[in-house]
């Protein structure tokens, strides 16, 4: 439960952030914008 709890809170703060903020945060874990699909299932 408080994996889920911790997932809506982390929804809630990025829904609030600008679209600068959450590209940035994307090329510091993923530089190269690279397709993780196949690493999540």
């Amino acid at each position: 439960m408080d994996d889920i709890e911790t997932a809506i809170n982390r929804e809630k703060y990025l829904k609030g952030k600008t679209r600068k903020f959450k590209k940035e945060l994307i090329e510091k874990f993923n530089p190269k914008w690279e397709d993780l699909y196949d690493t999540i299932i």
